[in-house]
């Protein structure tokens, strides 16, 4: 009867949100392996565009930055993407991201070597400089990752920073949402 039918709802709904809570948790766990993997090596100008631009196209996340930043002097390492394009941004830019990466400090500074820190839901404006716009600004929806540096030396104290853009969990979930739903199940579809 409608009670039966009641209660049989609720657990199917029960356990749709707990898998797309699995899916999310997933999602955010390689973000963070990601991050803890770059941490392993010195921050270096190279090091941080490769791993920016190889993370990007094989591992299919939409990260928007990645950036090392210094706590000794002003030799920040800064890289933003968008679409297939990966850009540097010259630490005297620092100021024209927004939120400004070294304010993350505070949330960053007491974690043990290993630990990450997640953001909340950030509304990031940062430079995508073009050869026909060099002042092109960009704004994205993203969950900020931060990690303490491995010191390999003294200038490598410092944390890194990596951004994901929320429209790629969205991608995500809706990829679950399709997968789950059966849409794709019977070959009438």
């Amino acid at each position: 009867s409608n009670h039966f039918i009641l209660i049989a709802l609720e657990k199917a709904a029960r356990i749709h949100v707990a898998s797309l809570a699995h899916e999310m948790e997933q999602f955010l766990e390689k973000c963070r392996k990601d991050l803890a993997i770059i941490a392993q090596e010195a921050p270096s100008q190279a090091n941080l565009r490769r791993y920016l631009a190889s993370m990007r196209r094989i591992g299919g996340i939409d990260y928007r930055l990645l950036a090392f930043i210094s706590q000794k002097d002003s030799g920040h390492v800064i890289f933003v993407a968008l679409e297939d394009g990966v850009r540097s941004i010259p630490p005297e830019r620092v100021e024209n991201i927004e939120p400004n990466p070294l304010t993350f400090y505070e949330h960053i500074r007491n974690l043990e070597m290993g630990e990450t820190w997640i953001s909340r839901i950030k509304k990031m404006d940062y430079p995508f400089p073009l050869s026909e716009n060099p002042n092109q600004m960009v704004s994205s929806s993203v969950i900020l990752f931060g990690t303490r540096c491995s010191p390999m030396n003294e200038s490598s104290a410092g944390y890194l920073l990596l951004a994901v853009g929320v429209q790629d969990l969205k991608k995500t979930l809706s990829a679950f949402q399709i997968q789950q739903s059966g849409l794709w199940s019977s070959e009438e579809s």
